[in-house]
């Protein structure tokens, strides 16, 4: 054991890695009944501890999108005809429900299940309000207690979503409620409607990030969660209710909380008009 861990140490740059393999032996050991004192021994725990301090990694996490940032993505999406009103929906919903990538589309088209992925039907429209009823993450695999996380309500505001919704709609109509929420404009009025797949969101979003100026590698779908972390905490959201609005389970979103008071004071009374 003491031979495998040094064999991972080698294949991974994160101790974390190492560990979780090390687990997976060791529970396969209890489930078939095996003699675990070579994967308990004190020589293994102690090389452990030993790649703990010699790997020293740090992750590079992607940084927030800012509320400055995501006014001149939709701004760039409105130029972009019919697919930029999907875009630029997307990216506002994802932003103000700090959804995972999992959360807006699937990775591919055949991957998509309307019980786990967010459909047309999820979207609850009572104007001037936008609900979105989350059904499934890696946090919430049970149909236990389904959390409806409300959207604010900015009329007249480019990050207005109730308005991004609409415009979506009359380009990208759906058939049914368990279409898939994000689908791309239908060239024509027969057309089968197509998914929007979470590869080609990511490669909008990094192509327009680079066409305002940003650098791409500093930045992701995953930094439009971030920034709506930051950005409800930048506005006096209690902690609480940031944590219930993402669906995180621990005290883990703290990492996704960036001090920044450069924010919009119409979204700032979006968030908090959120808790009240």
């Amino acid at each position: 054991m003491c031979l495998y861990t040094e064999f991972l140490a080698q294949k991974f740059k994160s101790p974390g890695s190492v560990k979780n393999y090390i687990s997976g032996v060791r529970l396969l050991h209890k489930l078939l009944q095996l003699d675990d004192s070579g994967v308990t021994s004190f020589d293994l725990n102690l090389m452990l501890r030993a790649v703990s301090l010699t790997l020293r990694h740090f992750p590079k996490r992607k940084l927030p999108i800012t509320i400055d940032m995501l006014k001149k993505i939709c701004v760039t999406c409105q130029v972009l005809g019919p697919i930029g009103k999907v875009l630029k929906c997307a990216f506002i919903i994802a932003f103000f429900g700090m959804l995972r990538q999992s959360n807006l589309a699937p990775h591919t088209p055949f991957d998509f299940d309307y019980s786990r992925h967010t459909c047309r039907g999820d979207i609850i429209v009572q104007p001037p309000h936008l609900f979105l009823l989350i059904k499934w993450s890696k946090t919430l695999q049970t149909p236990q207690g389904l959390p409806l996380i409300p959207l604010p309500h900015l009329p007249g505001h480019v990050l207005d979503p109730l308005s991004a919704f609409q415009d979506m709609i009359s380009v990208a109509p759906h058939r049914t409620p368990n279409d898939p929420l994000l689908l791309l404009p239908q060239q024509g009025p027969h057309a089968t409607p197509r998914i929007l797949t979470v590869p080609i969101l990511r490669g909008c979003f990094t192509d327009i990030i680079s066409s305002l100026g940003y650098d791409a590698t500093r930045h992701s779908l995953h930094g439009l969660r971030r920034g709506g972390a930051s950005a409800a905490h930048s506005a006096g959201v209690p902690a609480t209710d940031i944590k219930r609005h993402g669906t995180w389970k621990s005290d883990a979103f703290w990492d996704y909380i960036v001090t920044n008071d450069i924010y919009d004071s119409n979204v700032n009374s979006g968030f908090q008009s959120l808790c009240s």
